[in-house]
């Protein structure tokens, strides 16, 4: 069976030492993962999550307690190593009065940016609100917040729509601490609830800043009109049905110490 280590982007930090710089084994996938992604009785995140699950050979972390972006990464090495690198796609012009088609071809995940953890990132990390003038302690989100946010939402009774809750929820599951103190997660809660909109995007943008992973923001110019736009990646058929097979990446890169999948840090937003 081939099989291929990759390097996670958190690098294994927040891990307990269970990863040790971020490598794991993955392998491609089978028919049978094949026919369960074909399957319309299963939920599009539970697909995921259950083909990661079976393709992700290192066990150590399961995969509800690791990074939303480890995730993500270890989503585009399993197509790579299944089909290829190279995936082909078209997106549409944004411009109502061209509406033409950009064609795109990406080699994921190397080709894309990819901001990696160093040992100086630290959970929890914190910030001071400019509006309520607290300091709120936070930590990068886990797949397993994915389910619970879900779960949440579906037990929810204050008449708030599903989206609603659950944007809340996915808020509130960052929050350690709120001026130096624990909080659970119905206080985490309550005090999200009760934020103003710039201290949402203050904390927002310290995530992001803080978090690592795999940049899918597309940035084309359509040729037709010449408008210069920005779009995320989409995942069509060609991702997991691709109509041509490009060579393994054991076979066609240059071998390195780091391996063809060790992610380099995106010279934007790197620390």
């Amino acid at each position: 069976m081939y099989t291929e280590r990759v390097q996670l982007p958190s690098r294994g930090q927040f891990y307990g030492g269970k990863l040790p710089e971020g490598w794991v084994e993955i392998r491609p996938l089978k028919t049978s993962e094949e026919a369960m992604l074909a399957s319309p009785e299963r939920d599009r995140m539970e697909k995921m999550n259950l083909l990661i699950e079976r393709c992700l050979l290192t066990k150590e972390v399961p995969l509800s307690e690791m990074l939303v972006a480890d995730r993500m990464f270890l989503l585009l090495s399993i197509r790579n190593v299944t089909y290829g690198p190279e995936y082909r796609f078209t997106i549409q012009c944004p411009d109502r009065t061209c509406q033409g088609s950009v064609p795109v071809e990406l080699v994921v995940p190397q080709g894309l940016q990819m901001r990696i953890l160093t040992p100086e990132d630290k959970e929890p990390f914190s910030v001071k609100l400019p509006r309520s003038g607290k300091t709120v302690g936070l930590r990068l989100p886990r797949v397993k917040d994915e389910a619970e946010a879900l779960e949440f939402a579906n037990k929810d009774r204050s008449g708030r729509t599903a989206g609603e809750v659950t944007y809340l929820f996915r808020l509130a599951v960052h929050i350690v601490s709120i001026d130096d103190k624990g909080v659970n997660r119905l206080q985490a809660l309550d005090f999200v609830d009760d934020m103003e909109g710039a201290d949402s995007l203050v904390m927002r943008r310290t995530i992001e800043e803080h978090d690592c992973g795999v940049d899918i923001l597309v940035e084309r110019k359509c040729n037709r009109c010449g408008v210069s736009f920005q779009q995320l990646m989409p995942f069509t058929d060609e991702f997991f049905r691709p109509r041509v097979i490009s060579s393994r990446p054991g076979q066609s890169s240059s071998s390195s110490k780091e391996g063809p999948f060790a992610g380099k840090p995106s010279a934007s937003n790197s620390k």
